[in-house]
This record gives C-alpha cells, structure tokens and sequence, in this order.
C-alpha cells in the first residue's frame, strides 16, 4: 500500500507544485470581479527591507485555470488603498482544439465606496482590488 503525502487537490482549488502553497496562506486578498468577489491565496515570497513580496493565486473564471500574480515579476503595489497592478493580467491557457481563453482584466484599487466593503456568505469584508475587463 503506498503512503499518500497528506495533500488532497480538488478541481476548484488553484494547484501548483510550489513549496510554499502547501502551508497556509499568509493573507487572503479579495477581488471584486462584476458580481463576484474572488478570495485569493496570498503567499509573503521574500521581505526586502520593509515592503513584503507577495506571490497572489487565482482561478481563471473563464476557463477555471491557475493564474500566478507574482510581485517578483509584475510591478504589484499593496497598501492602505488596496492592490494595484501596473499592467493587466491575461490568462494564457492554451484551450482546447487550439482556442486560447481570451480572459484579460485590468486591477486596481477601488474607487467607489460601494465597492470598498462587500457582505460574501453573510460575512462582511474588505476589498483590495477591483478587476475590470480590458
């Protein structure tokens, strides 16, 4: 009988083989996307001098793949404001019989007052960033 490693990996769940998305996440990060929020894994990499480096996981809402914000690679700014990105994200997922997901949005930090606090599964929280399609 072999001996599973204790790590359980569902469809809905964002995989990855990096080491650090086995503990658990450092912060979560909430997206606001349309009508939805996205609770995203957020993983501290490194902390040069007093600002943190964060990788951020996501799932694809079009084609449910894995996306990688990585503030190592991505000029990514967190503070009181909320989360920006200075470039949009596009999915790269390659698709089935050769049709690329067309998945790309812009993120940055929420503007309107609405948008800053949401109630999700009747528990109120705080919005760091809002997604918009480009």
């Amino acid at each position: 009988m072999q001996q599973q490693s204790g790590r359980i990996i569902r469809p809905d769940e964002v995989k990855t083989l990096d080491d650090y998305a086995t503990r658990k996440p450092d912060r979560y990060f909430y997206i606001l996307f349309e009508e939805a929020v996205w609770e995203c894994d957020g993983y501290m990499v490194k902390e040069e001098g007093k600002e943190p480096l964060w990788t951020i996981l996501i799932v694809c809402p079009m084609c449910r793949q894995n996306l990688k914000l990585d503030s190592t690679k991505k000029k990514l700014r967190i503070d009181d404001k909320g989360l920006e990105l200075a470039e949009p994200i596009a999915c790269a997922w390659p698709g089935e019989f050769g049709t690329a997901c067309n998945f790309q949005v812009a993120i940055e930090p929420p503007r309107k007052s609405e948008d800053k606090y949401v109630r999700v599964n009747g528990r109120q929280v705080k919005v760091d960033a809002v997604a918009k399609r480009v």
